[in-house]
């Protein structure tokens, strides 16, 4: 999107073009328009009208809740609960159909058909454009579609497993994809294994999905960042290491995963190590090489050796990754600034130091921070360089308080490199929204796997004689300290006890010349050993398996791009708030409203008629987001009918 590119697709829209036809004229994507438009970088086409919330007076009526729960009950006789589609699901049974066309029907009072809302935002973050790298399911009733519309679907209801299904409507939720009912829990969850049934194909379509989010948001992806999140295992099938949990201030068996985010806190993936060897080392091994091959727009090498402040971008991180050695590699062999929390920043900073400044948040908000700036030489004489130093001061009743940041960031001015340390907490909320709203912990699968692994752990034989050691050192204190109290006990004693106190004596001083020789005995031993040893080196008795990752990463992913789809429509709605950080609830009180739907084959639309929300100002608020979804002009994948999505107003109800 060149600034003649802009220019172009202004032009367009101003002739009274729609998004798509400007997007194929100029040979970028729509999605890239789409946000140019949402960001106001563009202007809206001319000819578009927004369409108001009215019902087609000759609509058919369509069948009743009541209807259709009727009409499932008849049909458990026969094939089973709502398959009322007998003559389709004969043939698939008997090998004869590739899978069910997708055909909608006119109904009214569908549960959770808002939840159609969010088909457009889905598609804009590519859940239907690279389903063909997952390989193609067997024939039968159910697509490819099918599972990933229903699996995007249950995200964002927050369905957070397959077995929760049973408690919902099959029939009705069947109606959201175009089907009599959606599959059935042990069909569903047979399919999702046999889409995970190839680490390598999944692990494509991830990393395929997360260089796309890349390209489509260049500038969020100028500044990433990085965290572990600690997913607790409760079971007994395998005996994963113990790690600190620092939500529940535990340390708990689980595994590590490494999340990448941008500023605003969508997730582009995540890497997970079932034997973690700290933040540094996975930057190094797997996170920084690829950030090398997918972040769009880095400066060329001619580029960089012309400026010497030039950076391709930046990593933010906690204190877990302040270490001068590798902030000094990142920008000495790839120009990669970091920034991140100063561990032991010393005495505070004199406050005259200090001077105000206007910083922009992520979220937009402009705020009035006081910062102060030194350049440092951070680390020893052998690894240390010179580093940029910012203090934040915070002023409060109970004290002042200066926050000591760390970055080798040489371009960017302060009010710029501040927001952007302190926009890492949108990722920690990233992760509690996650936890509590998406299930992201959650165990799909009980299966374990061997996995090869040279990652350096400690040696068992090596933590055994330290903890003797520990011990043994703990006992010669405890007889010294008898000892002296002894001596304290001589000035009391007459000749009588004299000869007792002095055997006692001599049993302490033999105890602790016992001790103090297996204490070097023990020292020796363990100097003998390797504090580390490979994982595959261990015994078999401390060796363990690791939790099966791939129907985690599918459904991840699913849950990552329901995540994005759901951000996208709550950023939709925060102009048209007073109070935006209302947003979010609002797009989930859309998802879980109740919705009409009237498919017409001869226009090709698919009307979805909202019935209305508790309140006329949430009301306006989703008339604005229906505006922009009509805009889109978004057609149900596998069909040729284009998303029509109004709001049932009163005059409509009058019709």
């Amino acid at each position: 999107m060149t600034p003649e590119v802009m220019a172009e697709c202004r032009r367009l829209l101003n002739e009274g073009r729609s998004r798509a036809e400007v997007a194929e004229a100029v040979g970028v994507g729509k999605y890239n328009i789409d946000k140019a438009i949402q960001k106001g970088k563009l202007p809206e086409s001319s000819s578009v009208v927004k369409r108001r919330s009215v019902v087609v007076p000759d609509a058919p009526l369509g069948s009743t809740s009541s209807e259709r729960a009727a009409a499932d009950v008849a049909a458990a006789s026969e094939l089973g609960m709502a398959c009322t589609r007998v003559e389709e699901r004969v043939m698939a049974a008997c090998g004869l159909l590739g899978e069910a066309s997708t055909r909608f029907e006119t109904c009214c009072d569908v549960p959770h058909g808002g939840v159609l809302c969010a088909l457009p935002a889905l598609g804009g973050n590519g859940l239907f454009e690279h389903l063909g790298k997952l390989g193609k399911l067997p024939d039968g009733y159910y697509g490819l579609v099918h599972v990933f519309v229903l699996l995007a679907f249950m995200a964002l209801l927050r369905v957070k497993t397959v077995e929760a299904l049973r408690r919902d409507a099959p029939g009705e939720m069947g109606k959201l994809v175009g089907l009599d009912r959606i599959p059935e829990v042990r069909c569903l969850r047979a399919k999702v294994g046999f889409l995970a049934r190839d680490a390598v194909a999944v692990g494509i379509w991830a990393n395929t999905l997360s260089r796309e989010w890349m390209q489509n948001d260049p500038d969020l992806a100028g500044t990433l960042y990085v965290d572990g999140h600690v997913r607790v295992y409760h079971g007994s099938k395998t005996n994963l290491p113990r790690r600190y949990v620092a939500r529940q201030r535990l340390c708990l068996r689980g595994v590590t995963d490494y999340w990448v985010n941008d500023r605003e806190g969508n997730p582009f993936f995540y890497i997970d190590r079932p034997v973690d060897d700290g933040l540094l080392s996975v930057l190094r091994s797997e996170i920084v090489p690829r950030l090398l091959v997918d972040v769009p727009c880095r400066p060329s090498a001619a580029e960089l050796a012309a400026d010497p402040l030039r950076l391709c971008f930046r990593l933010v991180f906690d204190r877990a990754g302040c270490s001068p050695v590798f902030i000094k590699e990142m920008w000495q062999e790839h120009r990669i600034a970091c920034l991140t929390y100063k561990k032991s920043p010393g005495d505070d900073w004199p406050e005259e130091e200090f001077h105000t400044v206007e910083a922009r948040l992520a979220n937009g908000e402009t705020i009035a921070m006081e910062l102060a700036e030194r350049g440092v030489w951070f680390g020893n004489d052998r690894d240390g360089f010179w580093c940029r130093e910012f203090r934040r001061l915070r002023r409060g009743k109970h004290g002042n308080h200066q926050t000591a940041i760390m970055g080798s960031d040489y371009h960017s001015p302060a009010h710029e490199i501040a927001p952007a340390m302190f926009a890492r907490w949108g990722q920690e909320n990233f992760f509690r929204y996650m936890l509590q709203e998406f299930g992201l912990d959650l165990m799909p699968e009980h299966d374990t796997e061997v996995f090869p692994c040279s990652i350096p752990v400690p040696n068992p034989a090596w933590k055994a004689l330290d903890a003797e050691c520990r011990s043994l050192r703990g006992k010669i204190a405890a007889v010294k300290a008898k000892l002296g109290n002894k001596a304290l006990e001589l000035d009391d004693l007459e000749p009588g006890p004299m000869e007792a106190w002095i055997e006692k004596q001599d049993a302490l001083f033999i105890d602790a010349a016992d001790l103090e020789q297996k204490l070097n005995t023990a020292r020796s031993s363990r100097r003998a050993l390797p504090t580390h040893v490979p994982f595959d080196q261990l015994p078999p008795e401390y060796q363990f398996e690791r939790l099966a990752p791939t129907r985690k990463l599918l459904l991840d992913t699913v849950r990552l791009i329901a995540y994005r789809a759901e951000t996208a429509l709550a950023n939709l709605a925060r102009p048209a708030m007073a109070t935006p950080e209302e947003a979010r609830a609002i797009v989930k009180a859309i998802f879980q409203t109740t919705a009409d739907l009237h498919p017409d084959p001869n226009r090709r639309t698919l009307r979805v008629l909202l019935h209305p929300l508790a309140e006329p100002r949430l009301n306006r608020t989703v008339e604005a987001i229906l505006g922009h979804l009509n805009d889109a002009e978004f057609t149900y994948p596998g069909t040729d009918l284009r998303m029509v999505y109004e709001l049932i107003s009163a005059d409509a109800h009058a019709q």
